[in-house]
């Protein structure tokens, strides 16, 4: 028992001077290496809450972002549509107001020629009932008889014109004769073809 004291006393010794030239030369140096390792562990956690933070922050703006953008492009899309409409209107507007006018250059137009077509029938039928009547009278007729004929006529004509007036050239004649289609019939006098 006396050496298991000993041995027991000397390791115990042993353990402490080892315990002392841990603690004087490797301990520190040990003690300081986990501390750096702590902190640098600890730093490390820091930056990536840190960087969590700021990659939050980044969601946040990004979110943003793209809800502006998403405002912006829905706005944009809308004025786009109005000004689209508008342009259309104003399309179908002009060209609204190009047919009108055309519609009215062209009843012009058509009044004009119609005119000038009555006109031209006009003296048509007084050449012709000039000869008829000279044919059915069965003489030559004196100027003044040539002119108070037409002028009766003429008369007539006008009336007549009058009476039809806004029937236009396709008014039904199915009704009357062939002298009244011919426009060789008067009120007052019926001349035989």
């Amino acid at each position: 028992m006396d050496l298991e004291l000993k041995q027991i006393l000397t390791q115990i010794a042993g353990f402490i001077v080892l315990l002392w030239l841990l603690k004087k030369f490797a301990w520190g140096h040990i003690l300081n290496m986990l501390d750096e390792r702590r902190n640098k562990i600890a730093n490390e956690f820091q930056a990536i809450e840190e960087s969590k933070k700021d990659l939050s922050i980044l969601k946040n703006e990004y979110e943003s972002k793209l809800v502006e953008i998403e405002t912006y492009t829905q706005t944009r899309l809308r004025e786009g549509i109005k000004e689209g409409e508008r342009i259309a209107k104003e399309i179908i507007d002009k060209a609204r107001e190009e047919a009108i006018k055309f519609l009215r250059e062209k009843e012009q137009e058509i009044k004009k020629e119609r005119e000038k077509a009555l006109k031209d029938l006009e003296s048509r039928i007084i050449d012709l009932s000039v000869t008829i009547a000279s044919k059915v009278i069965g003489k030559t007729l004196s100027k003044e008889d040539n002119l108070k004929i037409v002028n009766e006529f003429i008369s007539n004509t006008q009336n007549l014109d009058l009476i039809n007036d806004g029937e236009g050239p396709d008014r039904d004649c199915s009704d009357r004769t062939e002298g009244e289609q011919t426009g060789l019939y008067t009120p007052d006098h019926k001349v035989n073809q």
